[in-house]
């Protein structure tokens, strides 16, 4: 008989690998259905492959171990690209017997001038003016070292996560119909894929995610509702070669017909031109030669810059599309196929990631639960909805507010001009560092009545031996995220004797760990919280105040009950 699985992953990339390692990770069977036979490529490695890590993400592979593969210790694929070293000096990764810390053991530090902490429209942000002070419970750590890392690293590293889980990966594979699994009622999905022979298969699943990109397959025959913007640029990345290069400027300049990027990574330009994403690489020509070396003319205003040789090249738009909802029947989005948008400021994989994290328990525990009841009950499902879309509405503004700014008209250079004075105050850089690096994220998890400020959000990092969290002993400490290893949920005591009641709870909720780690040195106030399986806290309780049984077993019945 065809196996059925639990749970088929449409899309190998960096956020269905991710999401099916975490459904690995939870006891579920997983089969994984990519297009592409090849799993590299020259659009994956350094520099076009380049990719922005913030802290939301670098929290995600902290605490499933997999942040010093993301970032190996000799960075070689960075080629040149800067990341703060743990004594707090730049150090240029790439440069030849140099080497970064491990990532796993590095911490936040400030140093001398501007040290880069992102950009808002080709604005720069100083990292140095970052003050930790206004997130009570952010604790300095690995997570706060956002850098570069590439596409091929990321995949690599999430590719022998699952191979070690035993998720079963078929390349060569597209997706071509959903027979079955839209509607409320169904009881599995079934796909039909067409092979790289053209052979016709049939795939049987529980559930399926559509983890295949911003012109997902699964988003479309599944009948998701889609709204969003249309584009003011057509952007291109390209590596090549360029005859009279030194007269484009470095950096990020803007010009009369829009805005290009030179001089940072070696070979590599970027263009943006502002045609209203008017042009379609699908078309006779697409991207070649002659249609580069017209755009460069253009954006760059220089005609004497000519392309001699070009070895890699791809478009993008601004435009922003985002699912009105993520589940229909047992069919659910994550990554870009639930939204899409343009590249500015490194959001786009760092959305799916947070979308993989949080969906990837929920689906599980939703599936233990129907196995064990004979009954489907969407509950926690649900809230992957209620949670990721505000989350992904938000990126989304972020970027319209963005390709505004990029406007090379009267209105763009306005609003440029305002966000310009507005990042080089303090306050600005850390509204914008907020966003970017993912510090202000809370979700609403519709609980009834007052809750703990902490609640919705991601759980504080502590060192749990008892160093200062920003000495440099603190580096090699066991720390919070490490108790998270496991992908279960986890109650913590900080409390010096023990609560002995906080300890019975746990025991009584499914997959949930106790820790008591009485020796934290600066514990923000807290005696106890728990923490789901994605990092975000769910409930808490501050020192000296008694611990209200009724809402921790609420919590507890909500979040943990398979």
């Amino acid at each position: 008989m065809p196996k059925t699985y639990d749970i088929i992953v449409a899309g190998a990339g960096p956020i269905g690998l991710f999401l099916a390692g975490e459904l690995a990770l939870a006891g579920t069977s997983v089969l994984v259905l990519e297009r592409d036979l090849a799993s590299n490529g020259p659009l994956k490695e350094a520099p076009l492959g380049f990719r922005g890590i913030n802290t939301l993400t670098l929290e995600c592979l902290s605490r499933r171990g997999l942040l010093d593969a993301v970032f190996p210790a000799d960075e070689a694929n960075l080629k040149g690209m800067m990341r703060p070293k743990s004594s707090g000096k730049a150090d240029n990764a790439g440069k030849a017997g140099k080497r970064a810390p491990p990532a796993s053991t590095q911490v936040f530090r400030k140093t001398e001038g501007v040290q880069f902490g992102g950009h808002f429209a080709g604005m720069f942000f100083n990292a140095n003016k970052l003050d930790l002070g206004r997130w009570k419970y952010r604790v300095n750590g690995p997570g706060m070292v956002p850098g570069p890392t590439t596409m091929a690293t990321v995949e690599a590293a999430f590719g022998e996560r699952v191979n070690r889980l035993g998720v079963e990966v078929l390349r060569g594979h597209t997706l071509a119909e959903i027979v079955e699994g839209t509607e409320e009622g169904s009881k599995q999905v079934q796909v039909k894929v067409t092979t790289a022979e053209d052979e016709a298969k049939t795939f049987t699943a529980r559930w399926l995610v559509g983890c295949d990109g911003g012109r997902s397959v699964v988003r479309r025959t599944a009948g998701f509702r889609v709204e969003g913007s249309e584009p003011k640029f057509t952007g291109y990345a390209m590596r090549c070669d360029l005859e009279n290069n030194s007269k484009l400027k470095p950096g990020f300049i803007t010009t009369d017909h829009g805005l290009y990027i030179s001089g940072a990574f070696g070979d590599s330009v970027y263009l943006m031109d502002a045609d209203d994403g008017k042009f379609d690489r699908s078309t006779a020509g697409g991207l070649s030669q002659e249609h580069m070396q017209t755009v460069l003319t253009r954006v760059t205003g220089d005609p004497d810059v000519r392309i001699t040789a070009m070895r890699a090249v791809t478009s993008f738009t601004d435009r922003c599309r985002h699912a009105m909802e993520y589940r229909r029947g047992r069919v659910l989005l994550a990554g870009d196929a639930a939204h899409t948008h343009a590249t500015f400021g490194a959001q786009g994989m760092n959305l799916g990631m947070g979308d993989a994290m949080n969906l990837g328990w929920k689906l599980a525990a939703t599936l233990r639960a129907e196995a064990a009841t004979k009954h489907l009950d969407t509950a926690l499902l649900d809230t992957y909805d209620a949670e990721r879309l505000p989350v992904a509405a938000q990126i989304l503004e972020m970027s319209r507010a963005q390709s505004m700014a990029f406007s090379p008209d009267v209105y763009g250079r306005a609003v440029r001009s305002l966000f310009q004075r507005t990042l080089d105050t303090v306050d600005g850089t850390n509204l914008f560092m907020g966003l970017f690096w993912g510090l202000s994220q809370q979700y609403d998890l519709g609980e009834k009545g007052a809750t703990h400020p902490l609640v919705g959000r991601s759980a504080p990092d502590f060192v749990l031996d008892g160093r200062d969290e920003n000495s440099d002993e603190s580096l090699a400490s066991p720390r919070l995220n490490h108790a998270l290893a496991k992908g279960h949920g986890l109650l913590v005591d900080l409390s010096a004797d023990g609560n002995s009641m906080l300890k019975e709870l746990a025991g009584t909720a499914c997959r949930v760990d106790y820790l008591a780690a009485p020796a934290v040195a600066e514990k923000r106030g807290l005696q106890a919280f728990f923490v789901r399986p994605d990092g975000v806290v769910a409930w808490a309780v501050d020192e000296g105040k008694e611990v209200d049984e009724a809402s921790l077993k609420a919590s507890l019945a909500r979040w943990a009950s398979y």
